[in-house]
């Protein structure tokens, strides 16, 4: 009751407005050469040392599709900062899957699409259902819409 808006990656339960901002497709992350260019097999990563979130949020997602896949990766590393998880990866500690806005500025490690694609992140901008937006959170969420927007433009 005291949120005015929540991004988050995911529905939540209860009297609560979703507006699904855009779709954020995952990408391996690793030090280059540890792949070679382009797509990767999920297959390929059968039993490799991953650097991954906590199970929360849509990591849980992701570790079932990854399970249903017959894929089981050694997570060697759990931490929330996407910065601590690059970190990992240049040491070579293990590889990484990022949700594409995490590493949308990064320059130093091999980013790969997967075949098949995991689903993508859902991004979501929520607020209390029947809720008066002040001037302030209406311009919000419409400056969310469009940078939404330009994110899925350029990364067509």
């Amino acid at each position: 009751d005291d949120l005015d808006l929540v991004f988050f990656d995911g529905r939540v339960d209860g009297d609560v407005t979703h507006h699904k901002l855009l779709d954020d497709p995952y990408r391996l992350v690793a030090r280059p050469g540890t792949f070679p260019p382009g797509p990767v097999r999920l297959a390929d990563l059968d039993g490799a040392p991953l650097v991954a979130y906590p199970p929360l949020c849509d990591q849980a997602r992701v570790e079932r599709e990854l399970a249903r896949a017959g894929v089981r990766p050694r997570v060697v590393f759990r931490t929330v900062g996407n910065e601590a998880i690059m970190s990992m990866v240049r040491a070579g500690i293990g590889w990484a899957l990022l949700p594409r806005l995490a590493v949308h500025h990064e320059t130093t490690l091999s980013l790969h699409p997967l075949e098949p694609a995991l689903g993508p992140r859902e991004i979501f901008l929520l607020w209390q259902a029947g809720r008066t937006h002040s001037p302030l959170a209406a311009r919000a969420i419409d400056i969310a819409v469009e940078v939404a927007r330009e994110l899925e433009a350029a990364a067509r």
